[in-house]
């Protein structure tokens, strides 16, 4: 099975085993419906935990500003324990401790499934298991609600929740107020790029058009729009420093190498390497 690392940035990437039969169209679907349906699960988990701590969000209009406790709230929560929300944003009627214990390990679960360091471990991530996840949250959040939120068993949470909006609409209206939705593809505007390369779908080309026969190999492929190439990464400061600490210290090596054996060696040709000239802004400079 071909390995395919799917990456539209650090945060959002994945990888997923295909075989070099597929249509590129197909993997372009399969890709951003896969990518859309993490970003979503992503968001779950973060409300779901927020209502492990402070219980169902208020109404929009009373949101970040200091309401009463409401005792006839309180009474339709049995079991729930008060924790007032810091952001204003929910009732403070948390989830009993051992509702909440169940709450956090199905969010744990799914974080580890999702977890953005997956496919530099070589683990990789299947539809099932993303319907899993969701299935996974649900089932968790309708035991909170059947044990501690009864009025809202057969209805759901209130739509103004974020959690019903994640899990009744789809991807696009659930987010689109949010700034996760701008992280969200449409596989009709979504082009796939592998090596520097546009993957042509619409020719009914296959990945073997582009990756050969071989089934057994790891490929990197980058999501884009409007016909341009995946915009490059770019070095952080700190990866910059590290870059710059080594090639000093490889140049001292050199300067000792060249003490112990008289050899003038770090102004050679092949002492300079062209990453580091590069760094210093020295590329292309002759030395006499």
């Amino acid at each position: 099975m071909t390995k395919i690392h799917f990456k539209k940035s650090d945060e959002h990437q994945f990888m997923i085993e295909t075989t070099n039969s597929t249509l590129v169209d197909t993997l372009n679907e399969q890709l951003c419906a896969m990518h859309n349906e993490r970003i979503v699960l992503l968001h779950l988990t973060e409300y779901i935990d927020q209502f492990r701590q402070y219980g169902v969000a208020v109404p929009e209009e009373q949101r970040c500003i200091d309401i009463p406790i409401d005792e006839d709230e309180h009474k339709s929560c049995p079991g729930t324990i008060y924790h007032a929300d810091p952001n204003k944003l929910r009732n403070g009627f948390a989830p009993g401790e051992e509702v909440g214990r169940q709450l956090a390990e199905a969010i744990a679960d799914v974080k580890n499934v999702l977890d953005k360091q997956n496919p530099a471990n070589r683990v990789f991530l299947t539809e099932e298991q993303l319907s899993e996840c969701h299935h996974k949250l649900n089932g968790a959040l309708m035991i909170a609600l059947a044990t501690h939120y009864p009025k809202y068993v057969d209805t759901g949470l209130p739509e103004y929740d974020e959690i019903q909006r994640a899990l009744s609409l789809p991807a696009k209206e659930a987010l689109a107020e949010k700034q996760a939705g701008k992280e969200l593809l449409d596989p009709k505007e979504t082009e796939l790029w592998f090596a520097g390369k546009r993957m042509e779908g619409n020719q009914g080309k296959k990945l073997a058009d582009y990756f050969g026969r071989n089934e057994k190999m790891k490929v990197l492929v980058k999501p884009s729009k409007n016909g341009r190439p995946p915009v490059a990464e770019q070095q952080s400061e700190a990866q910059r420093r590290d870059m710059m600490s080594f090639y000093y210290k490889q140049q001292q090596e050199y300067e000792r190498m060249d003490a112990e054996d008289g050899v003038e060696s770090v102004s050679a040709p092949w002492a300079r390497g062209g990453l580091k000239s590069s760094i210093h802004g020295m590329g292309g400079i002759k030395w006499r």
